[in-house]
Order: C-alpha cells, then sequence, then structure tokens
C-alpha cells in the first residue's frame, strides 16, 4: 500500500524498506537524489552517506522520534534547489517500523525570496548612515559582491554628455584588478549598447562569467551594475533580479547623499554671507561719549546720509520698543570697565523715520587701557532685514523638505514588553487611521485586532520572546500591500518595527523631484541674501576694459559710487606686495579655458590708514564659438576678520604646545627624582607626584591657564591628607595672590612633599597635630632694599606633632625635592628649622618668577 502511495503522489515521495532501507521513489523525488538519476533498489547508505540531511531525519524516523520537517538544499544546474523533507516512520503489519516515508515539497522560491529580501534590508541598513557617494557605492558594491560570491562588483553612472562609464568605487575579492575610473561606452560595443539602453541585461543565461544589468530612469540608461567573475559562471534570473533591485537602490541613496549635500553647501553659503557683510561704520569715543557716524550709517538709519555726531540717546531712540531694553544693556555691560570684552556683536531692531522697521547686526571691537578701562569703540553696522527675510523662508523651505524626507521613511512603531504602543510615526498612524494620543499607551491588538494571526503578529510575538532581531516580507492585513519589515528588539523587553511599503517606491522619483525643486528655491533665497548681506559683485568687461560694481562693492572698497569703478585705480590701491601675485592670477585665469579666479590680498581703502584682507571670486565668460574671453564677473568679501583670527588660532596653538612641553617636562623630572630601591615606595610616590601635578593642572585649566588663586591651590593640595568628613588641623592664611602656570606646578609638588613629610612624620600623623601655612607679599627685594614688592613669602608651621629631639643628620629626599623646585625651578630660596613642636619651613620665591603675563597680554604685544 505505501509503494501506491509513493508512486502515486505527485509530491515528491520515496520509501526506505527493509533491512537495507532499499529506495522506493516516483519521478518528483529525482531532483533530491545524487545527480537526479533513478536509484531504485539503491541502499540508504549508498545514496546519503554523509551521516547528515536526509540521513539525519532517516535515522530519527527509525529511532521513532521523527524530527520537524526540514529544509535542504540539493545541487542543480542553475543553482541549488530547497526542499521542505519529513520522515516518518513506516510500520509492517506486526506494527514495526520497518522502514521510512520520506514526503516533501520544493521551497526553492520561498528560500530565495527571503533570503533576497534580507540581504536588501541589509543593505539598505548598511547605506542608510553613509554620508559621502564613494562610500555608498564601495559599501554597496562589497554586500552584493560577497553576496553573490562574485570576483568583482562596480557600481557607476553614465555621464550622457561624455558618453563615458563612471566608476566612483568598485569592490574585488583580490583575484580582479579595480576597475574605478571613467571608461568609454562605445568599448561594450553597438549592439550590447542598444540592449542596455533597451533596459535589457548582459550576460544573463550565459557561462561568460560576467553580467550587466542597466538601471533606467525616464526611459534615459543612467547608471550600469556590473559583476564578473574570474571562471565562466551561468548567472541566474534571479540574480539578475537582486542585482536590479540592488541596482535602483544604490542609485536612490546618491541621489539623496547628492541632494543633501548641495543642500548643505547652500547652508554654508548662507551662513558665511551673515558673518561677512558690512555697511556702515561707526567710532564711539567711550571716555567722552561721542559718537562719530559714518555717512553709509546715517543713511542705512534711513536719515540723510552724511557724515554726524550723535549722543548715546539719539541711538537708543531709534531701537525698536521690543528690544530696547536687551539692546542697551548688552551694549553697556560691553563697554563697562569690568567685563574686560574687546569684541561686541548684537542683533536688533530699528524704527526708521518712516516708521519702517529695519534689522541691525552690530559688530565692533572695544580697545582697553593698560587697567581694562574701556577707551573707544571701533565698529560697522549691517542691514541683514533681507537676510532675516530669507532664513525665515529658509526655515520653511527646510520644513518642507523635512517633510519630504519623512514621506520617503519608513512606517516605524515600538512597542513595550507587553505589547503596549510607545511611539507611532505619521506613516503608522495615516495607515492606521488614527491620532498619536489614541494609541499611545494602548494595546497593540486592541486598537488593530484585524493583526492577529497574520504573520507580522507571530514574528513580532516571536522577538518578543527571543529578543532576536527578524526580517522578512509580509502583506499587510490592513492596507492590503506587501512590505518589507524589520522587527528589532529594544532595551527593556520591547520591539521597534520598521515597514516599508514595496509598492511606494514609485513614489520616489516625484519625492526627488520635489526636493530639487526646494534646493532650486533655497538657491535662489541664498542669492538674496547676498545682495543684501553686504557682499560685493563686480563685472569686468575684458574686450572694453569698463568696469561695473555694485552699490556694496564700492562700499567694500570705500569708493564714490557717483565716480565709478576704475580698474586702475582699484590695482594702485592693492598693496604693493601683493600686486604681482594678483596680477599674476588675473593673466593665468585669463590664459586657461575653466580656471575660475580666486585670490585673497590687502589692500588701502580710500580714507582708512589700515589695511584690510579682500577676498575676489569670479569666473571667466567667453564666447561659445571663439573661445575668446569676454567678461569676468563674481563677488568681493572683506575677510580681515578671518584672517586675523587664523593668526590668533596659530598662536594659541604654539603656546598650547608649549606649555603641554613643559608639563610633561615636570612629570618627567618628577619620576627622575624619586629614589628606585623599592618598587611599591617607589610607584606610590611617582603616582602622588604625578596627582600633585594634575590637581595643579586642572586649576590652571579651569582658569583658562592665565593663572591659579593661591588658596585654591593650597586647598587641593592639602585635600587628598584629610579626612572624608572635613578636617580643620590645616589652616590657610594670606592675601589674594594669583600664581603663574609654572609657578604654580612647582608650588603644588614642594606643598606635596610638606604634607606627605607631615602625614608620615608631622603634625598630621597624629590627632592633635596642627598646621599654619601662611603668605604675604615682601616688599624687600632680594637685596633687602624697601624698594617694591618683589618677593612672595610662605611659612609652613607645624604643631603638636611628635616631639623633635634633634635636626636629622642628613637631607631626605623631600628636601631634595622642595630644594629643586623652589630653589632650581623658581629662583627662590627655602629655610627649615627643626622646633621641638615640628617642622618650620620658610620659602621665599621672586615675583618676576612667580607673576608672568597671560597669553593675550603677549598676544597683544605681539599685535
Amino acid at each position: 500500500m505505501l509503494a501506491h502511495l509513493v508512486r502515486d503522489s505527485a509530491a515528491p515521495a520515496a520509501l526506505l524498506w527493509g533491512p537495507d532501507l532499499l529506495a522506493l521513489h516516483n519521478a518528483a523525488f529525482l531532483p533530491l537524489l545524487p545527480g537526479g538519476a533513478p536509484a531504485q533498489g539503491s541502499h540508504c547508505a549508498a545514496l546519503w552517506p554523509d551521516g547528515g540531511g536526509i540521513a539525519a531525519l532517516v535515522q530519527a524516523a527509525l529511532a521513532g522520534q521523527p524530527l520537524p520537517p526540514q529544509t535542504l538544499a540539493f545541487p542543480q544546474a542553475g543553482g541549488p534547489a530547497f526542499f521542505s523533507l519529513s520522515a516518518m516512520p513506516a510500520r509492517d503489519e506486526a506494527g514495526l517500523i520497518g522502514g521510512v516515508l520520506l514526503t516533501g515539497f520544493e521551497t526553492t522560491c520561498v528560500v530565495q525570496a527571503e533570503r533576497r529580501s534580507a540581504f536588501l534590508l541589509d543593505l539598505d541598513a548598511a547605506l542608510r548612515d553613509l554620508d559621502s557617494p564613494e562610500a555608498v557605492v564601495r559599501t554597496a558594491a562589497a554586500q552584493l559582491g560577497r553576496h553573490l560570491g562574485a570576483a568583482r562588483c562596480a557600481f557607476g553612472e553614465v555621464d550622457a554628455a561624455t558618453a563615458t562609464f563612471q566608476i566612483l568605487a568598485d569592490w574585488t575579492d583580490g583575484s580582479m584588478p579595480g576597475a574605478t575610473g571613467s571608461h568609454p561606452l562605445q568599448d561594450c560595443g553597438a549592439d550590447q549598447m542598444a540592449a542596455l539602453r533597451a533596459g535589457a541585461s548582459i550576460g544573463l543565461g550565459e557561462a561568460s562569467g560576467s553580467l550587466a544589468v542597466p538601471l533606467l530612469r525616464q526611459d534615459r540608461l543612467v547608471a550600469l551594475l556590473q559583476l564578473h567573475h574570474a571562471a565562466p559562471r551561468e548567472w541566474t534570473t534571479a540574480e539578475e533580479a537582486l542585482v536590479r533591485e540592488a541596482a535602483g537602490r544604490i542609485w536612490s541613496a546618491l541621489q539623496r547623499r547628492q541632494a543633501e549635500a548641495r543642500l548643505r553647501l547652500s547652508e554654508q553659503r548662507l551662513r558665511r554671507v551673515q558673518q561677512i557683510g558690512r555697511v556702515g561704520g561707526f567710532e564711539i569715543d567711550l571716555r567722552t561719549g561721542q559718537n562719530q557716524r559714518s555717512a553709509e550709517y546715517m543713511d542705512l538709519q534711513g536719515l540723510h546720509p552724511r557724515s554726524a555726531e550723535e549722543l548715546h540717546k539719539d541711538w537708543v531712540a531709534r531701537l525698536h520698543p521690543e528690544d530696547r531694553l536687551r539692546a542697551e544693556r548688552r551694549y553697556l555691560d560691553a563697554v563697562s570697565d569690568h567685563s574686560g570684552a574687546t569684541d561686541y556683536a548684537q542683533e536688533y531692531r530699528i524704527l526708521t523715520p518712516g516708521s519702517g522697521v529695519r534689522w541691525i547686526a552690530a559688530r565692533a571691537e572695544i580697545e582697553r587701557g593698560p587697567a581694562g578701562q574701556a577707551l573707544r569703540m571701533l565698529g560697522a553696522h549691517v542691514d541683514v532685514t533681507e537676510l532675516k527675510r530669507a532664513e525665515a523662508a529658509l526655515a520653511e523651505s527646510m520644513q518642507q523638505a523635512r517633510e519630504v524626507l519623512e514621506s520617503l521613511g519608513d512606517m516605524l512603531y515600538a512597542l513595550d514588553s507587553a505589547a503596549r504602543i510607545r511611539f507611532a510615526s505619521r506613516r503608522a498612524l495615516e495607515m492606521w487611521g488614527l491620532r498619536a494620543e489614541e494609541v499611545l499607551g494602548q494595546p497593540f491588538l486592541g486598537l488593530l485586532p484585524a493583526v492577529r494571526g497574520s504573520l507580522t503578529w507571530q514574528v513580532i510575538s516571536t522577538v518578543l520572546a527571543s529578543q532576536v532581531e527578524t526580517h522578512f516580507c509580509a502583506r499587510s492585513p490592513l492596507a492590503g500591500r506587501w512590505f518589507e519589515v524589520n522587527v528589532h528588539p529594544a532595551e527593556g523587553g520591547g520591539v521597534t518595527v520598521a515597514a516599508r511599503d514595496l509598492e511606494g517606491r514609485r513614489h520616489a522619483e516625484i519625492q526627488r523631484r520635489r526636493a530639487e525643486t526646494a534646493l532650486r528655491r533655497s538657491e535662489q533665497r541664498l542669492r538674496l541674501a547676498q545682495d543684501a548681506g553686504g557682499v560685493g559683485t563686480w563685472e569686468w568687461n575684458v574686450v572694453s576694459g569698463q568696469v561695473h560694481w555694485s552699490a556694496s562693492c564700492h562700499r567694500l572698497f570705500g569708493t564714490d559710487l557717483a565716480k565709478g569703478a576704475d580698474l586702475d585705480r582699484w590695482r594702485a590701491a592693492i598693496h604693493p606686495a601683493d600686486r604681482p601675485r594678483v596680477d599674476a592670477v588675473l593673466r593665468q585665469v585669463l590664459a586657461s579655458t575653466g580656471m575660475p579666479l580666486s585670490i585673497e590680498f590687502r589692500f588701502h581703502r580710500a580714507g582708512a590708514t589700515a589695511v584690510r584682507w579682500m577676498s575676489a571670486r569670479g569666473e571667466l565668460v567667453r564666447d561659445p564659438s571663439t573661445g575668446r574671453a569676454l567678461q569676468m564677473r563674481g563677488v568681493a568679501l572683506d575677510v580681515t576678520e578671518r584672517r586675523e583670527t587664523e593668526e590668533r588660532q596659530t598662536l594659541l596653538m604654539r603656546e598650547l604646545d608649549h606649555r603641554a612641553k613643559n608639563a610633561l617636562a615636570v612629570v618627567q623630572a618628577a619620576v627622575r627624582m624619586t629614589p628606585k630601591d623599592d618598587p611599591e615606595a617607589f610607584a606610590t610616590a611617582v603616582l602622588g607626584r604625578v596627582a600633585a601635578l594634575a590637581r595643579a593642572h586642572t586649576l590652571l585649566a579651569e582658569g583658562r591657564w592665565d593663572g591659579v588663586a593661591l588658596h585654591d591651590l593650597v586647598a587641593g593640595e592639602m585635600a587628598p591628607f584629610l579626612t572624608p568628613e572635613g578636617d580643620s588641623r590645616v589652616a590657610a592664611s594670606g592675601p589674594p595672590v594669583m600664581i603663574a602656570p609654572t609657578a604654580a606646578q612647582a608650588l603644588a609638588m614642594a606643598l606635596h612633599e610638606l604634607a606627605t613629610n607631615a602625614t608620615k612624620h608631622g603634625a598630621l600623623s597624629v590627632a592633635e597635630g596642627r598646621i599654619e601655612l601662611s603668605w604675604s607679599l615682601d616688599t624687600r627685594s632680594e637685596s633687602g632694599r624697601e624698594d617694591g614688592p618683589r618677593q612672595l613669602a610662605l611659612r609652613w608651621l607645624e604643631r603638636g606633632g611628635p616631639p623633635v629631639t634633634a635636626r636629622p643628620h642628613r637631607l631626605g629626599f623631600g628636601s631634595r625635592v622642595l630644594e629643586a623646585t623652589i630653589a632650581g625651578q623658581l629662583g627662590g630660596r627655602i629655610v627649615l628649622h627643626w622646633r621641638r613642636g615640628g617642622l618650620d619651613c620658610e620659602m621665599r620665591v621672586p615675583l618676576s618668577r612667580a607673576l608672568l603675563p597671560d597669553l593675550d597680554q603677549r598676544f597683544r604685544l605681539r599685535g
């Protein structure tokens, strides 16, 4: 009866019977046999000798413990075929197991679909956070090449203008050379190019080892994805479909990155324009209150465009009522003698005589006297009204762009461990037809009962229990469409579900066009902001020699708008040292075929004593038929502030390098001076001294390396030697003194040695011991003359410690450290008195070594 069942079954079936398990199978079982050849009457051990796969199923069934159905792969000519196979015990008339019945069904399509979906999900995840187009192409090529076992994988865009195939990046397994660069399309041959432009792949079903899959957009060939194998290989239809899908995803990722890069560049240009524009100048004598305003300043305020002298109250009266209190307070705080500020910048609104409102960006420098008193403010006002409007329009454009990007994203929602909804994206809410307040905190199945029993809910339940990430494809019971779904375990036992609408990808091109439209609008607003931000524009007719400057360009170079622009006058005002370089660059641009103008130079503005740094950028327009130079146009910017900032940063970096080297030298000296006889004692001593330096370094860093208060230095160095509950056994007193960085490190080492000695042998070794630490500014010089504060005097006095019966016979290592730091490093002197109540240590340090000019003073001296 079983034999008839096997022969009549339409599905693969086989019966292994008798002590030798002889095979009886139907025709559908042939793909599961070695070589696909009939094996009627063959021994089971001869057919599957490896002990795994079918053999394992047979052994379990013979033992009366059949295994669950297993999905097994079987080699075929066009690639492996997959079957779900079951093995059941076959019993004889006595009820004993006399053989095994094998039944199964093919699952090749399901397995390939699952693997394809998993690969595409992994590919999307790998590309999601990459910024550069090169990284996108390289990563995608590596993922696809390894997945398909290729030797090389390359993706390139088709440049129709040059008829070339541009490979930005590729991947190889090392057996084949790379292929990055430009490749002529004509090398493919006319027939193959015609097939590619028609959307047909080259190499499919052939044993050539190469596969080229075209990507078309709007019936136009835009990219190629190529795979190569060192040996002949026949690519399957399923592999070609996967490559085609991957090409589309790579292309979409590149388009998004390129659009985002253009948008970032546009934003950077806008920010630069905001920072460099200048219009009306002003100068304020902060001692007399005299305010000098330039003609451009008065014109910006809506007043008669001529130089004028005003009072502070005139400026306050023009401030917008809503900004008046804030703007005046910011100004007064900046010019206060106690603020120490040297830079002033703020934005506010003013009211012009015609009741118009303008936005002003004010920038200035504050000059101060030796005592820090504010002497003079010199600055400029910029009308940024149009820029503010452009910013608002750009923000609106960015919001629209964000909405477009969100509409292209996945449907996301998160569940906690009890399957309650913690988060739902806008797309998820739209699909469910619910509002956020209706779903948050609610049971998932309670809100969406139609999901119960679906594959999606089965996978979510499994991941909630196993916390193992799962990828799959399923039809939504709510929308009736197919989705790619990722279920990720979340902290706390919940899950996050990301679902991508497969049918929604056809809308990606429409969304991309919307993003490009938003980008064009953003660029238009950028041009508007350039006109409003004080950037000078210019045009030079190379043929006639005529030059035209915008009004802002005249203001930038300090020339008269009524007299017009003159190239010779402009060239004569260039700094003599920069003039030959400017001439050489202009000649190079005129002689080249595509070189843009980009140069920075110093310029003497008319009526000004200071030299300004200017930046000129432009492009040359040529006659398309003859190549003759016709016109050059571009922009001019004042980059003085940026150049000064770069110079100051260079000085700061040199100073930081100097201080770092000093700190390393001090640590090296501390290690070198520590005795090395006892390794454990050596480690403890070195750690203590390095910790003392670290505490001093922390205090200096908190004070921006301008020095450290001696009282703070003492408190920091004594803290490790006192109890956590607080200890009043150390009394410190003295006037406020700021110690220079080098002196602070040396004093920290000295205090650490004194405290260590007191803890081991002195006042801090007993409960009743006390230490008095005091300091003063001694007016006596090292020669003893009364000629001003010349020395810092410190005294360390121990009381109540173990009685001192005699002076030590020899100086210990701590005494040598004190001598090396106070005398050797700071040029001071130290006197040790061994009194009965404890050590009495007097230290004197020249103020010329203890106090040094700070970084800002040195920078000003250098300037």
